[in-house]
């Protein structure tokens, strides 16, 4: 799911660290970034509630930038940061 554990849709997945720099690789699209994409689609669309599929969903697409890769190595320690602070 896009949500987080209090409901709220999240704007944007990232793929960081090791798994993150095979995402962001040109050479590994067809076989990494496209397919990860692929099965993002089809989860939305059969798992997400209208508001979710709206906001990640355009003309039935993916928008873009909504799952991304990082080269930042702290982006895993970024993310669980702003989880932490969402409980603040």
């Amino acid at each position: 799911s896009v949500q987080n554990a209090h409901g709220v849709c999240l704007e944007r997945v990232v793929v960081g660290q090791r798994l993150g720099q095979f995402f962001l690789d040109p050479r590994l699209e067809s076989c990494f970034a496209s397919p990860a994409r692929a099965a993002l689609l089809v989860q939305l669309r059969a798992r997400t509630s209208a508001a979710v599929r709206e906001l990640w969903l355009s003309d039935g697409a993916l928008c873009p930038g909504r799952l991304v890769g990082s080269a930042l190595r702290a982006a895993p320690a970024l993310g669980a940061l702003a989880l932490a602070l969402e409980d603040v």
